[in-house]
């Protein structure tokens, strides 16, 4: 029994220590937009028309684009945003997402809000033409639920061209520190260290 037991522990200390350094995905509703319902954990400017999550976006020049991951992806028209509210951060922890312009016509930005509509950080996307790219943010601060927001905007013609988000995720760090590990690894050695002596003596004898 304590010899599967730590076995057990030693199998638990390896697992905790890979998930030290790993990055965890945090929980963002409908983060990829597989719900087909953009109200589902967003809201959105409608302005000149709704944001909607659709399988397949043509661009001015007649190209097809599909979700970067699943099968579901928000395309927004230009000048119309994206935001979402629901999700709590730490400082440290990163958004991340994909993003993809299918115009020369769209300016892709992030947003960062407090305070209702109020906007704190303004940044610029930038990368390739209908290529998808993928964006992480630091938060720097913790977040303050319904009172702080993030989201996207594309500016440019409306009508010509759009901004297209998916896979949208919350990257936090494990809470589980090293001298958690070590100290569970040593109770491991002396649990395990008994049952050796007890074999190795009833070998003389």
């Amino acid at each position: 029994m304590k010899k599967q037991l730590a076995s057990f522990a030693v199998f638990a200390v390896a697992f905790l220590s890979i998930s030290a350094v790993q990055v965890q995905a945090g929980i963002i509703r409908n983060g990829g937009f597989e719900s087909a319902d953009i109200d589902d954990g967003w809201y959105y400017d409608a302005n000149p028309k709704p944001v909607e999550a659709v399988k397949d976006v043509v661009s001015q020049d007649g190209n097809h684009y599909k979700a970067s991951e699943g099968a579901y992806m928000a395309s927004l028209p230009t000048s119309s945003a994206l935001l979402n509210n629901m999700l709590t951060w730490q400082a440290g922890d990163k958004l991340q997402f994909k993003w993809l312009i299918t115009d020369e016509n769209v300016a892709a930005t992030f947003l960062m809000m407090e305070n209702g509509m109020s906007v704190s950080d303004h940044l610029n996307l930038t990368g390739e033409v209908g290529k998808w790219h993928t964006f992480t943010f630091t938060f720097g601060m913790d977040g303050i639920p319904f009172n702080q927001a993030f989201g996207f905007q594309g500016f440019g013609i409306p009508g010509k061209g759009h901004l297209l988000i998916d896979d949208v995720q919350l990257l936090t760090a494990s809470a589980i520190s090293e001298p958690f590990s070590l100290g569970l690894m040593v109770s491991v050695l002396l649990l395990w260290r008994p049952q050796r002596n007890k074999s190795s003596i009833k070998l003389i004898t």
